[in-house]
């Protein structure tokens, strides 16, 4: 597990929010971060905060 550091990680936001932010679905962001195209950080319990991205040449599956 990370810390979090506001400094560093103030732009991760819930994973809801940044689909909502990037206009994709949850799955979609998910599917994002799986392969390594979004950073994320996980701050416990099942909580995981993502750093929205332009992410060119993206395919993601609906």
């Amino acid at each position: 597990m990370f810390d979090y550091d506001p400094e560093r990680h103030g732009d991760f936001l819930d994973v809801e929010d940044c689909a909502e932010r990037m206009g994709l679905s949850v799955k979609q962001v998910m599917d994002l971060v799986r392969r390594g195209a979004l950073r994320s950080l996980p701050i416990g319990f099942g909580e995981l905060l993502v750093e929205p991205a332009i992410v060119t040449g993206a395919v993601t599956t609906p």
